[in-house]
């Protein structure tokens, strides 16, 4: 259900880009022979990942691979920090701050922060318009991250960094 707007989105775009294909999987059928097919990995809701499937992951970013990661409001954060994050970006998941269940304050991107092409026509006009985060994680950035979007409230939202010849962008944010 948390990626349901992702999925649509991703779609629809697909409709009008013929060279844009997409696949959807189970993380269970994330191995190798899968990826080997696949220019960018999506990894929503991502509470951890098997030792094999780490590997995996790790291998297919080290070969090229782009890949983006959602964790999940109930990630494993001590997996994250100690397993999967220290080959693929130079970044700690801290606090999750904020609460889905609170409704009535939320985050936005900061659009004067956040000025990466990925963003334009996407903040919207008014703060009604513009997306609304209910919860997210703080970030301790290491050197060589880049950080491609903040929140209002100034920390990171969307980080990317270089691992071998792939690309990896953390989401500091759940689906």
């Amino acid at each position: 259900a948390s990626t349901y707007y992702l999925r649509r989105a991703l779609n629809a775009a697909a409709l009008s880009d013929p060279a844009l294909k997409i696949r959807s999987a189970l993380l269970s059928d994330l191995n190798p022979d899968e990826l080997a097919a696949v220019d960018v990995l999506l990894l929503c809701d991502l509470e951890r990942l098997t030792r094999e499937q780490t590997s995996t992951v790790d291998e297919f970013v080290q070969a090229g691979g782009g890949l983006v990661i959602f964790p999940a409001s109930t990630a494993d954060l001590k997996y994250y920090n100690q397993n999967l994050l220290p080959n693929l970006l130079p970044v700690l998941i801290k606090d999750a701050l904020g609460s889905a269940a609170d409704k009535r304050n939320f985050y936005q991107l900061d659009a004067e922060a956040s000025t990466h092409p990925i963003f334009a026509g996407l903040l919207g006009t008014t703060r009604e318009d513009a997306p609304h985060f209910f919860a997210h994680f703080s970030l301790a950035a290491g050197n060589y991250l880049q950080a491609l979007a903040y929140f209002d409230d100034g920390h990171i939202a969307l980080a990317s960094g270089w691992h071998g010849q792939g690309r990896t962008a953390l989401a500091s944010f759940p689906l």
